[in-house]
């Protein structure tokens, strides 16, 4: 602005010098005098101004004035309208790979802090439903065994687990099976041990021209077997007192 006042004030200045000197009579004299002294009047009162505006603003005379030196400073950062765009699609996303892909595009982006915390989230929610999966897996593989040994292999591996109670519970029920089973298959061996020994011990019907001439005795049980020596003279009988003994069969 200076430097446009600064050519205004040389234009009359010489375009006075250029007519002033060349006048020929009186009349042009007197005219170009008066444009002159005009002129010169003009040139004052921009300079005046000039120097007025110049004391006011600070600049120096052919100082070129910036248009945008005194524009309105725009507070915060400036939008992207593909960040926005893309951070709208992906805020409320369940994937973590669709908020990478804005963090890989604007790392240092305007919602990046929120794109790393939602991230972190569905990271944490993520690991919590596969960890859930194969503690599932597992009980489904388990829980209908017949052998404790599979359900503890369950609460070896999920002490603390969803299906912990179901699983110790179902541990109590076959362990009580278990000795149920063990109890009534012990009656059973006794009572068939009680079934054979009676079956030995009740004597056999001689006949009936059959003539008892001597009872051996020695045993403390029931004798179980006995036997004949070849010439007839000897007998071995075994008891369930646990011991056999040999005999005279004629005196």
């Amino acid at each position: 602005m200076l430097r446009g006042i600064g050519a205004m004030l040389k234009r009359p200045v010489q375009k006075v010098s250029a007519v002033a000197p060349a006048s020929a009579s009186a009349n042009s004299g007197n005219s170009s005098a008066k444009r002159w002294i005009v002129g010169a009047g003009m040139s004052a009162a921009i300079l005046f101004a000039a120097l007025y505006f110049h004391g006011n603003t600070g600049t120096k005379p052919g100082d070129l004035i910036d248009p945008q030196e005194n524009a309105p400073v725009s507070s915060g950062p400036v939008e992207n309208p593909q960040e926005e765009a893309l951070w709208e699609l992906v805020k409320d996303s369940q994937k973590t790979a669709e908020l990478e892909s804005y963090l890989n595009k604007y790392p240092d982006g305007k919602y990046s802090e929120q794109a790393t915390q939602r991230k972190k989230s569905l990271q944490v929610e993520e690991a919590r439903r596969k960890a859930e999966a194969e503690e599932k897996s597992l009980w489904d593989d388990v829980k209908d065994s017949q052998k404790t040994a599979e359900l503890e292999r369950y609460l070896n591996k999920y002490p603390d687990g969803k299906f912990a109670g179901e699983a110790k519970a179902k541990i109590s029920s076959l362990k009580a099976e278990q000795a149920l089973a063990a109890k009534e298959a012990e009656n059973k061996r006794l009572r068939e041990e009680a079934d054979r020994r009676a079956q030995v011990a009740e004597p056999a019907k001689p006949p009936s021209n059959y003539v008892l001439e001597r009872t051996l005795k020695g045993h403390s049980s029931f004798v179980l077997a006995a036997s004949y020596s070849p010439d007839g003279l000897t007998i071995v009988t075994g008891s369930g007192d646990d011991t056999a003994k040999i005999w005279r069969a004629v005196d």
